[in-house]
């Protein structure tokens, strides 16, 4: 059987001195080991929450008021779940490192708490940053962020999360700062990820491109709370809730637009 994770029935507030201000509203998915699932919704949706909230992550002025996660049928501590069952790659890479370290170091950070050091640990981390794609491993790992592009950061936080083996991946919007070339190379990426570690992967995004590329099944967020579910190609040709058809509505728009560009 495949592994998976449930989030059930979670529910995060902003409190408020008039009144908490429901944020997300009993939400419930499953990622499946293997299967990619976008949470797709317009910006203030609930989405970034969403993620923050089952990991215990939420910055100050959220409160989680309910929910619970499992894993394998099985209920976990929230606060356990980062970098042991979870890895998250984010939207824009340059947050994601402390710019004094190297890639080798931000690398040994993540393996040196499971025991392995030295020869070992480089050893892990530039298979690593091989298997994501970064040319010269050897080279990369003495980069600091800044000497680095966005897109080389995206793949070098992705290695990370490889790094850690957890068996699944939240990607939250994880092409919204890159170049076309190397959005297609990032989505290229997490495909193969998903093929060939079998990793489930919470693709959190906006972009219907983005879903039509790379997800097998949708969850539709909309004033916190999931309005409709379905495999992507149900999405794609028969959405039912009006903040699905608007999200599609302006994908097509954009596209059509380019379309029009492309041919005059």
């Amino acid at each position: 059987m495949a592994r998976s994770l449930a989030v059930e029935d979670l529910a995060i507030v902003a409190p408020r001195r008039e009144g908490a201000l429901d944020v997300v509203h009993d939400v419930s998915f499953t990622l499946t080991a293997g299967r990619v699932l976008a949470l797709v919704g317009a910006s203030g949706s609930g989405k970034s929450a969403t993620c923050l909230g089952m990991q215990d992550a939420l910055p100050p002025g959220l409160r989680r008021t309910g929910g619970r996660v499992l894993v394998d049928r099985r209920a976990v501590p929230l606060a356990g779940l980062r970098g042991r069952t979870v890895a998250t790659v984010l939207q824009n890479p340059r947050t994601a490192f402390n710019p004094i370290l190297t890639m080798r170091r931000h690398g040994r950070e993540v393996v040196e708490p499971a025991g392995r050091k030295g020869a070992d640990a480089d050893t892990a981390i530039t298979e690593a940053f091989h298997e994501v794609g970064l040319a010269d491993p050897a080279q990369v790992l003495d980069l600091y962020p800044f000497q680095m592009s966005g897109g080389m950061l995206q793949r070098a936080m992705i290695a990370l999360a490889l790094l850690a083996d957890a068996p699944f991946l939240i990607a939250d919007e994880p092409t919204t700062d890159l170049d076309l070339l190397s959005q297609g190379r990032i989505l290229d990426l997490l495909e193969g990820l998903v093929v060939r570690r079998g990793i489930g992967v919470l693709l959190v995004t906006h972009d219907m491109s983005v879903v039509a590329r790379l997800a097998d099944d949708v969850a539709v967020m909309h004033r916190g709370r999931i309005v409709e579910r379905n495999g992507v190609e149900g999405v794609f040709a028969s959405a039912r809730h009006a903040a699905t058809r608007a999200l599609l509505a302006a994908h097509h728009a954009l596209y059509s637009g380019e379309s029009m560009e492309a041919s005059s």
